[in-house]
Order: structure tokens, then C-alpha cells, then sequence
């Protein structure tokens, strides 16, 4: 577990080309050997209805990519049905699944903001290519060719990436769910600042998103001073931010304003533009309402703007609103077998659904399987 875990963070930048800019996560290779393991020992069992219902989603799956457009992709599709298999898998033993993956999950969190916090601070007194982007370093073979903004500069600076990490947007959500461990488990404060810090260095709007959420949901499972230390933490960073005169909350949301800049902005990439794309080429036809335009075809398919692709528009886009729906149906299923803590599992939904790329990336997927199948395997 430990090793997948491992993989998945400090190693997010390497991988081993498949085929195309593919690059097999090695977190994935780690995590499969860890289920098998888990079902050689006995702690994990293949559960019957979990696994019929990805017998139908696989189906629905092959109907997409049999009437898909001509910029479908069977590795896309086939990766898609690799990625979510272990979801078929139920733990024997499910108590604290929350309290193990936090014990795992901690020190790599710390450490990472520790190197996010001296990278962005080193970059004023000295500041190599590598700082941010060391993947150039790394032998073409074992180099993650997936494409990511992984240097951004920002009002004269770079944003913090955690060194280690794809960008500055995964470094900031992984702060932000540092921050909510530490208002539900037992850290010190400095702790707690420390991923305070990390999420600020990043300068990522989805972090913001994801601190916001937390926050609420942490609100119930603390003591006084931790609740209201973190609400006024959250408080203190949006006043400050509308305050400063190169405000960061501001201007991520002037990138909202319309015009010739809403086809270019970051904001609306990810948040408006997917639905001006699903819009000309889902709803064109019932055939493509119900089962999509095919696998891989989201970032194929031509057009006049840029549009990221988050979770919630690849999946209804390439599979339609019928496999869509049966999908997230069959992944509600396996979760919901495993009795997790609620407020995780909003906040690992919100995560994947609504702020970034997460439906076929590997790394971030690879996390949410330690902790729904393997955190309480021994």
C-alpha cells in the first residue's frame, strides 16, 4: 500500500510509455500487485453484484466506442475499464478505514508541503530549470509524457507545484485535504499552518474550491479551537485576497467575465467551455445523448476554443448520459459496500468530479483505491 501511495506522489512524474503521450503510472503497477496480494491473503474478495455491474458498464462501454465518432480510441478504452476493475473488489474488514489511510497518507502529505514551500522560496535566490520541472532530466522511457501545466508563472513568480507533483492545481488540493485532517485527527498547528502555506504558494483556484468544502464539512468533527481556527483561516484568506491589489481570488474571477477571454481563461476551460462542448455534440443526436461520442474523443474532437476535460464532461461526453449514469451508479455501489466516512467520500467526489482531469489519471485514481480497498488490509 505503502509503495502505491509512494509511487503515486513522488513518483507522479514518471511513467512508462505506452503508447502515444500515454504513460503507465508506476503507482498502478504498485496498486495492482497490492490487490493481488490483498486477494491471495484473504482480505479482499471479488463482490458478485459489484462485478455484474461492471460487466454492464463494460458493455455500455464497448456500445459508445462501437458508435462513437472517428476520434474514438480503444487504448482510451480499455484504460478506462483497467482504471476502475479494483472497484469490483470489497475489503473483509472495514472498520477506521479514515484513521489507517491518514496514517499512511500523513508523512507524505508533510513532506510534500515542506518541498512545495522551499521550492516556491528558493526560486528568488536561485532558480534552475529542473526546480519546477525536472521531467527533461528524466530518461524519455520512464518520463511521464502525459501533458500538464506543470510550470505557471504568476505575477512575476512561479506557483508551487510540490516539486514532485504534475501542477500547481494537485499541489493545492492535496493541501487542502491535509488541512482537513487537520481539523479532524490529532496534528499540531504548525502542522496545519504548514499545509496553509503549501495551498497559498500554489495560487490554484480548484484548491481554493476544495478548502471551501472542507472546511464546511470539517466544521462538524472538531474541537472549538480547530473549527474556528479554520474558519477564520478561510475568512482571513478571502478578505485578504479581495484587499490586495493583485488580488488572486479576484482575478481568478474575472477570468469569468465573458467575452474574447472566456475562450482562453484557465477558469472557464474548466468550468464553462465543457458545456458549450457537450452541448454542440451531445444533444446533436439521441443516439449520442445516450451513448456518447467514444471513448478518448473529448480532447480529439475539433474546436474553435479550449475546453479541459473534468470528470462530469468526459464522462457524459464520451459515453453518454445512459453509460455515464450506470457508471456512477456502479462506483456509488462499490463505495457506498465499503462503509467509508461520509465527509471523506464528499470530499474525494468533489475532488474528482468537478476539478480536474481525474477520470483516466491514474495517479489520483490509484489514492482513491488505497483508501476504499486497501487501507484496512493487512
Amino acid at each position: 500500500m505503502f509503495s502505491t501511495l509512494f509511487s503515486a506522489i513522488f513518483l507522479n512524474r514518471f511513467g512508462v510509455n505506452v503508447v502515444g503521450d500515454f504513460s503507465l503510472s508506476f503507482s498502478f503497477v504498485f496498486l495492482y500487485l497490492a490487490l493481488l496480494f490483498a486477494l491471495r491473503k484473504g482480505s479482499l474478495f471479488v463482490n458478485s453484484q459489484a462485478f455484474f455491474l461492471f460487466l454492464v458498464v463494460t458493455f455500455l462501454a464497448c456500445i459508445s466506442y462501437l458508435y462513437g465518432q472517428d476520434f474514438r480510441s480503444l487504448p482510451s478504452l480499455f484504460l478506462f475499464l483497467f482504471v476502475y476493475f479494483p472497484f469490483v473488489l470489497e475489503q473483509r474488514k472495514k472498520d477506521k478505514t479514515a484513521q489507517a489511510f491518514f496514517s499512511l497518507f500523513y508523512p507524505i502529505f508533510l513532506f510534500v508541503a515542506l518541498a512545495g514551500t522551499f521550492q516556491f522560496f528558493l526560486q528568488f535566490f536561485y532558480n534552475p530549470i529542473w526546480l519546477f520541472d525536472y521531467r527533461p532530466l528524466i530518461p524519455d522511457f520512464f518520463r511521464n509524457r502525459n501533458p500538464m501545466n506543470t510550470v505557471i508563472p504568476f505575477l512575476g513568480f512561479t506557483k508551487s507545484n510540490g516539486f514532485f507533483l504534475l501542477e500547481p492545481s494537485g499541489f493545492s488540493q492535496m493541501m487542502a485535504i491535509g488541512m482537513y485532517f487537520g481539523i479532524i485527527f490529532p496534528i499540531s498547528l504548525f502542522f496545519y499552518f504548514l499545509f496553509f502555506l503549501g495551498f497559498l504558494l500554489s495560487f490554484s483556484g480548484t484548491g481554493l474550491i476544495l478548502f471551501f468544502f472542507s472546511t464546511l464539512l470539517g466544521l462538524r468533527f472538531t474541537s472549538f479551537l480547530r473549527k474556528y481556527l479554520s474558519l477564520l483561516l478561510f475568512l482571513f484568506f478571502i478578505l485578504g485576497s479581495f484587499l490586495y491589489k493583485d488580488s488572486f481570488l479576484l482575478s481568478r474571477m474575472s477570468e469569468f467575465s465573458g467575452g474574447a477571454g472566456l475562450e482562453t481563461s484557465s477558469a472557464a476551460a474548466r468550468f464553462l467551455n465543457p458545456f458549450i462542448t457537450l452541448k454542440e455534440y451531445l444533444f446533436n443526436s439521441p443516439g449520442a445523448f445516450l451513448f456518447g461520442n467514444g471513448p478518448g474523443t473529448i480532447t480529439r474532437i475539433p474546436k474553435d476554443y479550449m475546453a479541459h476535460d473534468p470528470v462530469w464532461a468526459k464522462l457524459f461526453f464520451e459515453y453518454g448520459f445512459g453509460g455515464g449514469l450506470f457508471f456512477l451508479c456502479f462506483i456509488w455501489f462499490s463505495v457506498a459496500r465499503e462503509h467509508a466516512r461520509k465527509d471523506f467520500s464528499t470530499l474525494f467526489f468533489i475532488q474528482w468530479f468537478f476539478l480536474g482531469g481525474h477520470l483516466l489519471s491514474l495517479d489520483t485514481v490509484a489514492v482513491y483505491i488505497v483508501f476504499y480497498k486497501l487501507s484496512t488490509c493487512e
